[in-house]
């Protein structure tokens, strides 16, 4: 982030801290308080921006509104409070992004879609007289209230629809 690209900085600081704590009086003392005042005050900004502007750009509004609705608790109550409400309003954009979110990719009928199964020649013959009647689904995604509810009036939707085109006979014993 500071754009250090060699190890002097990494070494230089290990160096310097071994050297400050080896020495036997305590620099602290010698600082003025206003110094880690400023310090707090430079990270907490710092940390300010990162989250609450910053981000924007690389979240969805509804999870950037849940890191507002977390600092604003925060300032408001105190930081445990506050983290408690940011941890219900995320379960509440979880629960309502992947409510409204769709399952299925893609719906086939088409004989295309293989299976990894390693089966016998009678089971393939089968399944390419029966191949009208599978219904392939990709899913993506997580399977929640809602979408659990319509994914499956979607398969009794296609069920029904393959019952009606099938004719009724018994053609693998047909072959």
């Amino acid at each position: 982030r500071a754009g250090v690209n060699s190890r002097i900085a990494g070494i230089t600081s290990i160096v310097v801290e071994l050297v400050v704590i080896c020495l036997p009086i305590n620099l602290i003392d010698y600082l003025p308080k206003a110094f880690f005042g400023s310090l707090l005050v430079l990270i907490a900004i710092d940390l300010m921006t990162e989250w609450l502007w910053h981000s924007k750009n690389r979240m969805t509004k509804l999870e950037h509104m849940v890191i507002i609705v977390t600092f604003v608790a925060c300032i408001l109550w105190s930081v445990v409070e506050g983290l408690l409400v940011g941890i219900l309003a995320a379960v509440v954009s979880f629960a309502f992004m992947y409510a409204h979110s769709t399952l299925p990719t893609a719906i086939s009928r088409h004989t295309s879609a293989a299976s990894s199964v390693m089966r016998t020649f009678e089971e393939r013959r089968i399944l390419k007289i029966r191949s009208k009647q599978v219904l392939v689904l990709c899913l993506n995604g997580h399977c929640f209230f809602g979408t659990a509810n319509n994914l499956l009036e979607m398969v009794k939707n296609h069920l029904f629809d393959a019952e009606s085109s099938f004719d009724g006979g018994n053609e693998a014993e047909k072959l």
